[in-house]
């Protein structure tokens, strides 16, 4: 398992994972009630996490072929999701970035 340790500027309250053959996907229709409501919306090959904050917010990612066991600190927010990734490499990037 490989475990990230990031902090973005999440402005628009959001942050993008993708494929990094993927050039910034549309998840504007992937935005749904259950996703904000979830904080997050899954396209073909990108996911867009909304965040509390609009600023500088900590992000931890797990990499793994398996579920993993998350044990998340009091007050952080947990989700799971599968992405396809072509490219071989991820990229985690703000809206603006």
């Amino acid at each position: 398992m490989q475990t990230l340790k990031l902090n973005l500027f999440a402005d628009y309250f959001q942050f993008y994972i993708q494929d990094d053959n993927e050039i910034f996907g549309d998840l504007s229709d992937a935005w749904s009630d259950d996703a904000v409501e979830n904080f997050m919306a899954i396209g073909d090959r990108s996911v867009g996490i909304r965040t509390v904050r609009n600023m500088d917010v900590p992000v931890f990612i797990k990499i793994s072929d398996e579920h993993p066991d998350l044990n998340p600190p009091d007050g952080s927010r947990v989700n799971r999701c599968t992405i396809e990734c072509d490219a071989g490499s991820l990229v985690v990037t703000g809206c603006i970035d």
